[in-house]
């Protein structure tokens, strides 16, 4: 991880990790840096850190039969009206 810089994996710390985590925050969801920083974990290093709270809702909600169906609609007559710059 490039924030860690020259760092030797024997010096990471708990404090290096937690400041990763919120570095990281400001870009992504606790979910992937939890990921990102299992790794440490599972090598043994800093190893005292704490991984950040993961929202347990899930992704959400699927869309109603007639909510797809006005999606898939109203974005196939957007397309037709849209100038085509490149198509693959």
């Amino acid at each position: 991880m490039k924030v860690f810089g020259g760092k030797r994996l024997s010096t990471i710390t708990d404090a290096d990790v937690n400041g990763y985590q919120l570095l990281r925050l400001k870009q992504v969801g606790s979910r992937t840096i939890n990921l990102e920083t299992k790794v440490l974990r599972w090598a043994r290093i800093a190893d005292g850190y704490k991984p950040l709270p993961e929202n347990k809702q899930g992704p959400g909600r699927a869309l109603q039969p007639e909510q797809e169906k006005w999606l898939f609609e109203t974005a196939r007559n957007r397309v037709g009206k849209m100038p085509i710059t490149l198509l693959w």
